[in-house]
């Protein structure tokens, strides 16, 4: 499968937690992602580099793997 944040490959989700997706992938570390997040990025382009730096900061602020949902995601200008 390929990350919902930088389209690289990685490996099928793991686990889920409610309506969240476990992924780890080698760019972006791991994160959990919303089912509506999932659904917005795969028809929508990702300001990968944005949502890259989103997930660093909150890796700083906690020890807890980073949630994204639908409202967080940063979307590439057209």
């Amino acid at each position: 499968m390929k990350c919902y944040i930088c389209k690289s490959d990685t490996p099928e989700p793991e686990n889920s937690i409610g309506d969240y997706r476990h992924i780890g992938c080698t760019s972006c570390g791991e994160y959990n992602i919303s089912g509506t997040a999932v659904t917005e990025s795969e028809s929508r382009a990702v300001d990968a580099e944005a949502m890259q730096q989103l997930l660093k900061e909150r890796r700083k602020a906690t020890s807890d793997t980073p949630r994204i949902t639908s409202i967080e995601m940063v979307y590439a200008s057209t």
